[in-house]
């Protein structure tokens, strides 16, 4: 029972200091909580998917959460400080390049994960990747712009991942329930 204690003891002590940790704890809670509620909110669907669940937690921790570690630690190297410009360069930097590449790997990933082929990743990507960008271009600026400026360099993928949670209902709501749609219809929504 020690050893389970100690344990516990030094996964909880590496979450609190360590930002990739404390990242990957988040979004392995936030990204199949996201997919849930998502299932759970449409009245098409006749019981929860918890093989999706399990996927969106995998991808969450193990690929979301190292990329944005990765992402935000590049970007406070490229934008040394916090002054407005600092700020906004982090934000429009994200957005020019963190998004798209993020929507790729997201649609991509999780079609290939539920077992399509290569082609049907890339199908999704151009399918459905440009329309969640713009989407996102409403939604995530100004959640950077505060998360830039306020909130901790330790907290940073934290904050990303809370707010995420809403994101990714959407994600998951784009990704499953408009499956096999062309973009003509996605522009309709």
């Amino acid at each position: 029972m020690r050893v389970l204690g100690n344990f516990f003891k030094k996964c909880f002590h590496s979450i609190k200091t360590k930002p990739l940790q404390r990242g990957m704890a988040m979004y392995s809670i936030t990204y199949p909580t996201g997919s849930f509620i998502q299932q759970l909110l449409n009245k098409e669907q006749e019981k929860i998917d918890y093989k999706r669940i399990g996927k969106f937690t995998l991808f969450g921790a193990f690929v979301i959460a190292p990329a944005a570690n990765l992402w935000v630690n590049f970007v406070n190297r490229v934008f040394v400080g916090n002054t407005i410009l600092h700020i906004f360069g982090k934000v429009g930097l994200e957005q020019i390049i963190w998004a798209p590449i993020f929507y790729t790997v997201f649609y991509f990933g999780l079609t290939v994960m539920d077992g399509n082929k290569f082609s049907d990743g890339l199908l999704e990507v151009k399918t459905k990747a440009f329309h969640t960008y713009c989407v996102g271009l409403t939604v995530w600026p100004l959640l950077q712009l505060y998360n830039y400026s306020h909130v901790s360099d330790k907290n940073r993928l934290v904050f990303m991942a809370f707010f995420g949670l809403l994101w990714t209902i959407y994600l998951s709501y784009t990704k499953y329930v408009l499956q096999g749609t062309t973009s003509s219809r996605i522009k309709t929504l």
